[in-house]
């Protein structure tokens, strides 16, 4: 995978690659009568990275990308920092926040910006919507 520059440095922990993955490849080259033909998705690879600062024995990324699954994408620990790649479909933003030990809610300090959510806090987002899939 080939690291896009990214023209804003201090933006977001969450950094995103340019994957060359096919989504859905057809088989045949015409489509079944009365369906839609779908192009393959370029996904972009986005890697999630807490700071050293936020403490945890487990972590997880939790967003509206896996459903707000509060076990669906677990993070690794790298040296000082957790981390976790996931690939998203480029052309929108997604909210997202981290779970840490199963019971503390912390957002990512460099995120793209922040969105009020329905409990009375903030999400973060990381915008992939300046990007065309």
């Amino acid at each position: 995978m080939k690291q896009m520059a990214d023209p804003n440095p201090t933006r977001s922990m969450a950094t995103a690659d340019v994957a060359n993955g096919e989504a859905g490849a057809l088989e045949s080259s015409q489509p079944p009568p009365g369906s839609i033909a779908s192009q393959p998705a370029e996904l972009r690879s986005v890697t999630f990275r807490t700071e050293p600062a936020q403490h945890g024995e487990e972590v997880c990324v939790v967003g509206d990308f896996n459903d707000w699954s509060l076990s669906a994408l677990p993070m690794v620990r790298v040296d000082d920092h957790f981390e976790a790649t996931v690939e998203l479909v480029p052309g929108r933003a997604y909210r997202y926040r981290y779970l840490f030990d199963g019971h503390r809610w912390e957002n990512d300090w460099h995120a793209d910006r922040y969105e009020k959510n329905s409990f009375g806090g903030e999400d973060a987002v990381v915008d992939l919507a300046d990007t065309v899939p």
